[in-house]
């Protein structure tokens, strides 16, 4: 009993020093994400002690926004660019202009 005990103990004992030096390690890297994100909302003009889920809704707001602006641009390149051929390929032979604006 005594043996089985010990060989418990033994178990227990390296479990808590695994687990205290893996949670010691990760309060760590919490802080340092801690650090990081109040950096990155200071940058963003906001206080550094800002709601994360606030800070990365900014993010989240701007990158969703770029998101629509860059297929809005790609949309309007493409058209832009389906209309220069067409307009190369007739020539100017039915007297066709390009509309600037006209979208």
């Amino acid at each position: 009993m005594a043996e089985e005990e010990a060989s418990f103990a033994a178990v227990c004992s390296q479990f808590l020093t695994k687990a205290q030096r893996r949670h010691n390690e990760l309060m760590e890297r919490g802080k340092a994400a801690q650090a990081a994100l109040s950096e990155l909302a200071t940058f963003l003009g906001e206080p550094a002690d800002s709601d994360p889920a606030h800070t990365f809704g900014l993010i989240w707001g701007f990158v969703t926004g770029f998101d629509r602006a860059f297929v809005k641009v790609a949309r309007a390149s493409f058209q832009d660019r389906s209309l220069i051929e067409e307009l190369e390929q007739d020539g100017g032979a039915n007297g066709k202009r390009a509309k600037h604006g006209s979208r």
